[in-house]
């Protein structure tokens, strides 16, 4: 998309790798963080698809402890590289006037 701003033309096209840059940063911060299991799921897409992404490797789950019902933590950094669509499909959710 083109625009004006203070009468200079403008683009939301980065040219220069800039949001390039900036998600590898982001990657590089999260990939010392850990999500929790629920907030995993939330983010990929459901609990089967956290599941069978951990089970292939692509995201690490570490259990610190080994009771049965401890917590399980998923590397924040490869959770988002696999984040579901979260765009608005376009449905406004009004009802049609007749």
């Amino acid at each position: 998309m083109i625009f004006l701003c203070n009468n200079k033309v403008r683009t939301t096209m980065l040219m220069d790798n800039t949001a390039d840059i900036l998600l590898d940063n982001i990657m590089r911060v999260m990939s010392g963080e850990y999500f929790g299991q629920t907030k995993a799921a939330a983010i990929v897409g459901g609990k089967k698809k956290l599941e069978r992404l951990i089970e292939s490797g692509k995201i690490e789950a570490v259990k610190p402890r080994n009771s049965q019902n401890g917590k399980w933590f998923c590397n924040a950094a490869q959770v988002l590289m696999h984040c579901r669509n979260m765009r608005k499909t376009g449905k406004t959710g009004k009802k049609k006037q007749e």
